[in-house]
Order: structure tokens, then sequence, then C-alpha cells
């Protein structure tokens, strides 16, 4: 994860949005400010809450990590991308969630390069 993150204070310009899936945002967001010195917009798009097919004890999961987080969780459809111009998505999962790739697309982004083979992946999409 720290390799990841190196990389990604390497590559990023000042505007540049960085979405992270999970509990990866506050690794995410310690690791830039603290230890990297770097500031950036991070966000943590908000896992699609199909209620009847979660347990009562995953939903209070993802409300408790929502309310402990420093990184704001946001609807796919909400995280602002106007005038950003490169958007890096950090994952675990082989590829990027569904609904977030396609609102990526939606506006304008491409994916431009996944960065590592092993989780979590950077994955870093350019705007056309």
């Amino acid at each position: 994860m720290r390799a990841r993150i190196e990389s990604l204070a390497r590559h990023l310009q000042p505007g540049d949005r960085i979405l992270t899936l999970n509990e990866l945002g506050n690794q995410v967001y310690w690791e830039l400010t603290h230890r990297l010195d770097r500031t950036a917009r991070i966000e943590a798009p908000r896992p699609p809450r199909d209620l009847a097919a979660l347990s009562v004890y995953q939903r209070r999961g993802i409300e408790q990590g929502e309310r402990l987080s420093v990184v704001p969780y946001r609807n796919v459809g909400e995280i602002e991308l106007d005038g950003v111009s490169c958007v890096w998505l950090l994952h675990d999962p082989a590829e990027p969630d569904a609904a977030l790739a396609g609102h990526l697309a939606s506006r304008g982004f491409l994916l431009e390069r996944t960065i590592g083979a092993e989780p979590p992946r950077l994955s870093e999409y350019r705007a056309r």
C-alpha cells in the first residue's frame, strides 16, 4: 500500500482528485498529509446500498465507517469532477466498481493505466 501511495504522490498534480474505496481512505489521507507532506482532495465513493441484501451488522459497519472516516463519503453521482483533469483511484478488486467506472466515463474520463498487479491497485483516469 505504501508503495502505491508514494507512486501517487510522485505523479499527483494540483487539482487532481483521489478516490479511494472502502477503508483505504484514512490510510491514504494520513500517508499523503503526514508522512509525505502532500495535500489533495480525497473522497470515498459510497458503496451501493441494497439494504435488503445487507444484515443489520453490515449496515452498522458501513454507517460507522462513514462516521469515523476523515475522508468524506459521496454517492457516485455527487463526486465533483468539474475542472479536474485527472482522477486517481485506489481499489482492491481487480476491476473498479462498474457504477463508478461508468460515472467517470460519462464525465469524459478514460482509463489511462493501472499500476500494480497486487491490491491495492492504482488506476489513473484522464479527462478527454
